[in-house]
Formats: C-alpha cells, structure tokens, sequence
C-alpha cells in the first residue's frame, strides 16, 4: 500500500476499547511513519500524540486520536513528558491504604502505594527519546502531595488538580504545565502551594479562601487579580508573585508574613504600590522581607507614614522612591 500524507482530520477518535483492536496500525502524525504489523505492536499506542491521524489497515478505516486516546478514563493528572535522557520523577504523598494506577505512556502500567507521609517517587524507565502522555487512575483523589518541580520538559492541564481536594502540598515550579488555576481556592487544604516559573494563568483573588496556606508562590507567571485581599491568610511565611500579572488596588490589613513578600516587577503603579505599603503597615507585619521594586512605579508621599511604621517593626523595604 502507497501511503499519502493526510491533512485533514478524519472521523472518529480511537476509544480505549478500539486500542486493543488494532493489530497493523500506520501513524501519520506530523510525517512520522511507524508501522506495526502483525499481532505485536512494536510503538505503544498510548505514545501517539493527541491529534495525531492513523490508519488500520484492519478496517481500512483512518482515525483521529482525540484527548481520550491517552487518557480514557478522563482523569484529572496528565501530562505530557518530553524525554531526551532525564526521566520523569513524580513524587507524590498518599495514606498507605491507597494506590496509584500509574501509566507512563510507554505501555507501562505500575500500581504505587502510598506511605502516609513519607514521599513516595515514581520514575519512568523510558527507553527510546520522544514524547510521551503520562495519566494516573487509582485512589488519585486521595493524593495529598504532588511534587515534581523543576522539570521543565513536562506539560500539561493542571486546571482540573481543584479536583484534589486532599492536596496539603502542591509543587510545580519550574516545569511547563499551564491551565487556569483561579479554581484551587477549593484546595483549602493547601499548606503549600508552588506554581513558580509555570504557564498558568487565571485569576487568583479567590486565592484568599486558602487560609491555611504557609508558602504560596505564583512569581513569574500569567496569573493575575487583585492581591489586596489576600491579607486574611492567616499565617503566611513566604509570598511571591514577582514577575506576575497583580495588581494591589486596595488597602487592606494583612496578617503577620514571617519570611518574605515578593511582588516586585508586577507593573504596579505608585496608587498600588502606596496601597501595599498602607496595607503592610495597618497591623503592621514585622521583621519581614518586603520586595516591592523592580518595573513597579516609584512610591508616593502617600506612603511615608507607612514605610516609617514597617522600618520600625523590623522590616527591609526595597521600593523605588
């Protein structure tokens, strides 16, 4: 059989049970030819990327593998891994009565148990360079931890990770995923939550519902929404959105931060900047790092009072003048 380029969509999207029908399977994603003959798939189906357009000669019919070719259960954790030679580490937390149901994208399927609080790290074992659609099924709902930060040749939607309300810890700093994130303000669980360094967007003024939270850091990022509100966490230690898409538009108290405030090089304009000093200095914080410098304007004379107050109760304040 001559095979021809295919540039257009054909019907159909290849559902899990389609998978393990097909014996000869020809994928024509982006030009890439890779013949399966016979009985034995010799290129994991669950490699293939979404959107990719295939042929079987079985039926004689072409497919279009949609988002369900790699995750067919529909779960909330999936991702995409782009292995050269650095293998994926997913760490996670999870009471030991539960386990994952693990799918690397290679074929492999591992069951992991959880260990209550002790990490647990998966790791891929990928043989051959490519990408690769990595989901997980199992008692994922009972997650607790997810931590894999700096790998940035991961992506994926993490929009829909609101769905795990047991999440105490949550880190993907320095990695690629992306997704609107507004919606983790169910995650009231959440001590820690570090999306650093990321794609996400969205608006997080609804962030203020995570009242437990210790570190929250969204620095570097399209996130954005007004912070101003944020000041009813009750015992915040490190805050960052530097670099981030904020505003401060109001002024509002905010409890006690112990470590640090980050939000220099937001863009903020002097009214911002003064509403953020006003806002440091009601109650006041003490003995805090406060970055507020960068590309935000310079300060005004409406806010001397206030860096007078956050000076005296042991602050270090950078600010344009």
């Amino acid at each position: 059989m001559t095979l021809q380029k295919i540039r257009t969509k054909s019907t159909g999207h290849l559902t899990s049970l389609e998978r393990d029908s097909f014996a000869n399977l020809v994928d024509q994603s982006n030009s890439n030819f890779r013949v399966k003959a016979g009985s034995v798939v010799d290129v994991s189906l669950e490699a293939l990327d979404p959107g990719a357009i295939v042929y079987n000669e079985a039926d004689g019919k072409m497919y279009f593998c949609d988002d369900e070719w790699w995750n067919p259960a529909g779960v909330p954790i999936k991702l995409k891994v782009v292995y050269t030679d650095t293998q994926f580490a997913f760490k996670f937390q999870a009471p030991s009565g539960s386990t994952l149901q693990i799918y690397d994208g290679d074929g492999t399927l591992t069951a992991v148990a959880g260990n209550d609080a002790v990490d647990v790290t998966h790791t891929t074992s990928y043989a051959v360079p490519g990408s690769y659609y990595f989901y997980v099924e199992g008692d994922y709902l009972d997650l607790t931890k997810i931590n894999i930060p700096s790998q940035s040749f991961v992506s994926g939607d993490i929009s829909r990770w609101s769905e795990l309300i047991n999440l105490k810890y949550l880190g993907v700093a320095l990695t690629s995923v992306s997704g609107d994130v507004s919606k983790f303000s169910i995650l009231t669980s959440l001590v820690t939550l570090k999306v650093s360094s990321s794609l996400v967007t969205g608006n997080i003024e609804s962030w203020a519902a995570l009242l437990s939270v210790a570190t929250l850091q969204a620095a570097n990022t399209s996130v954005s929404g007004d912070i101003s509100g944020l000041g009813v966490l009750t015992a915040p230690g490190l805050v960052r959105f530097d670099g981030a898409d904020i505003t401060f538009d109001k002024i509002e108290t905010f409890n006690d931060i112990s470590t640090a405030i980050w939000i220099n090089d937001c863009g903020l304009s002097s009214a911002m900047v003064d509403n953020a000093l006003q806002s440091f200095a009601l109650l006041p914080i003490t003995n805090c790092l406060i970055n507020v410098d960068g590309t935000n304007a310079a300060r005004t004379s409406a806010s001397d009072a206030a860096k007078a107050t956050l000076l005296t109760a042991g602050n270090t304040v950078t600010v344009n003048e």
